[in-house]
């Protein structure tokens, strides 16, 4: 984890994504998930979501708000060096 620009920080505010159904690089239906790094590993990172938003075609159809936590596992680092983590039902978070 020593090639990545940001180091994750408990606490700090991040977005977890998730697209389905994509058109070329455009994702018809997005699920976005606020919330904040719970605890962090060597090689994963835990979030506590606060906040979701679903959009359809980039507008939003529906906000609600989340009471619940998850494990990201390290994937990869980004071309820009920044680090992606991953989880199978919440999406993908860059770091």
């Amino acid at each position: 984890m020593t090639e990545t620009n940001i180091k994750p920080m408990t606490g700090a505010n991040v977005t977890a994504h998730k697209g389905t159904m994509s058109v070329g690089t455009m994702f018809i239906s997005e699920t976005f998930r606020d919330g904040k790094i719970a605890k962090v590993n060597e090689k994963s990172i835990r979030i506590r979501f606060e906040n979701e938003r679903r959009t359809v075609n980039g507008k939003v159809q529906s906000e609600l708000q989340l009471s619940t936590e998850a494990t990201f596992s390290f994937w990869k680092y980004s071309s820009d060096r920044n680090a992606i983590y991953k989880n199978a039902e919440h999406g993908i978070v860059t770091l």
